[in-house]
């Protein structure tokens, strides 16, 4: 029997010594627990796809955001404050000129503070700039990151990049810009490398990026490296970073061994 989209149980019972059978109608409550059972885990890893892709994607659209917003105040803050205080420092030395030396020193402690502000300002622009400039490309930006690698964590690191499509969307080349510095990070702070490598090439429509070190390696195995607590973003989170490109990760590690991590993301799809 079935009613109001449920499922009812009809069940006869015969009392004693009575002329009349009751009909006794019950949910199957039990059959419907069991259904749902069998469908939760099914249902609740497609949910749990669907969100890793959209959380994905978000990542992927925010970062190309921030480096358009990045690129946006660096022009803002070199076309107006950095040229506002080159100005006043020509300004302050022209003045300089005219006034009497009773005043030497205290223009020459305006024209060093001057000098610290330009100075200042160079560098935030220089924070500011984008990550991947659109005007060199994937291939110098994984140059200079292989020396902030070396600078700053000591870590000797060599790139060989082969020629790159011009098809690269700048979304593309931040997104794989990031996910080699958050591995080349792991080498330096977690792995204890001495030497690491990146290789980049482009073949049949696919974007393949290898990351190697000679660091302590790890047991792919056994869920460690999949924690968002490992490095900056940890290798969850590359994997979701890539996922809206229709890209995959690959680990081949083992402990006392090193690491290899092998980026494929195919350009067709982007």
């Amino acid at each position: 029997m079935k009613t109001d989209d449920r499922n009812f149980r009809i069940r006869k019972i015969t009392l004693t010594g009575g002329t009349r059978d009751h009909l006794t109608i019950a949910p199957s409550f039990s059959s419907d627990l069991r259904t749902k059972g069998r469908r939760a885990p099914n249902a609740l890893e497609g949910n749990s796809n669907k969100y890793e892709e959209a959380i994905g994607a978000l990542l992927s659209r925010l970062a190309f955001v921030r480096e358009r917003e990045r690129e946006k105040i660096a022009n803002e803050i070199h076309d107006h404050i950095g040229q506002n205080l080159a100005l006043a420092k020509m300004k302050l030395g022209a003045l300089k000129n005219r006034l009497p030396d009773k005043h030497f020193i205290a223009i020459e402690e305006i024209a060093n503070l001057l000098d610290d502000a330009i100075k200042d300002t160079r560098s935030l622009i220089h924070e500011l700039e984008p990550q991947v400039p659109q005007e060199t490309g994937l291939k110098a930006a994984l140059g200079f990151l292989a020396e902030q690698t070396q600078t700053k964590y000591g870590l000797p690191c060599l790139v060989k990049t082969a020629s790159l499509p011009r098809s690269l969307t700048q979304e593309v080349q931040v997104v794989i810009f990031q996910v080699v510095r958050e591995l080349l990070i792991n080498s330096a702070k977690h792995a204890r490398a001495t030497r690491a490598e990146v290789a980049c090439a482009y073949k049949d429509g696919c974007l393949r990026i290898e990351v190697l070190d000679d660091g302590q390696g790890f047991d792919p195995g056994d869920g460690t490296a999949a924690k968002p607590d490992v490095g900056k973003f940890g290798l969850f989170s590359i994997r979701t970073r890539l996922a809206p490109l229709g890209g995959q990760m690959d680990i081949d590690s083992h402990i006392g061994a090193g690491t290899r991590v092998i980026i494929s993301v195919p350009l067709a799809a982007n």
